[in-house]
């Protein structure tokens, strides 16, 4: 199981970036096409579900049911599970963002929810970032540790780098679009 659920951690964090990147090009360019957006979306919904729910079966149904404590929690552990619950609590109103940003009715409540967009993106970016190598590890396709460190670097960078790309863009398209009061 926890193979599979690395193969769709994976296969989801290259979902995430597609859609991200597609949401930031349609949004900095107003070329915004409801029907691109549905299959990226639709595609990721599909796979995050699954994934965690593989991901909540293992963490909590096998590994924490044996009530294994750690002197030491590991701070990638730590962020992982954390951005995880984010993630799950701010789903549902990520789905619902631009129904409920076309409804707000002051610039208090326009900002906060994208205050929770933004929040959003970084658990997302946060998660893959940390979780990655981790996925890799799982697979076997990584051993060494100076190429788990390297794949974080990488990873930390372009996660990072891809979080401030679509909050800015996103955030501000959405303003624009949307008008924001």
């Amino acid at each position: 199981m926890k193979k599979v659920n690395a193969c769709l951690g994976i296969l989801s964090a290259v979902f995430l970036f597609l859609h991200s990147v597609y949401q930031a090009v349609s949004y900095a360019f107003l070329i915004y096409s409801p029907v691109v957006t549905r299959i990226f979306a639709d595609s990721l919904a599909l796979l995050v579900f699954i994934h965690g729910t593989l991901g909540f079966i293992s963490v909590f149904g096998k590994h924490d049911s044996r009530k294994i404590h750690y002197p030491k929690l590991n701070i990638k552990t730590v962020l992982q599970r954390y951005s995880m619950y984010i993630i799950g609590i701010l789903l549902i109103p990520h789905f619902l963002a631009w129904m409920l940003l076309s409804k707000a009715n002051s610039r208090v409540l326009f900002a906060l929810l994208e205050c929770i967009q933004v929040l959003f993106f970084g658990s997302l970016f946060l998660h893959t970032a940390v979780s990655f190598t981790r996925a890799l590890i799982s697979l076997g396709l990584v051993t060494e540790e100076k190429t788990v460190k390297r794949i974080d670097t990488i990873m930390y960078v372009v996660c990072a780098l891809c979080f401030l790309i679509t909050a800015v863009v996103i955030v501000a398209g959405q303003s624009m679009l949307i008008g924001g009061m």
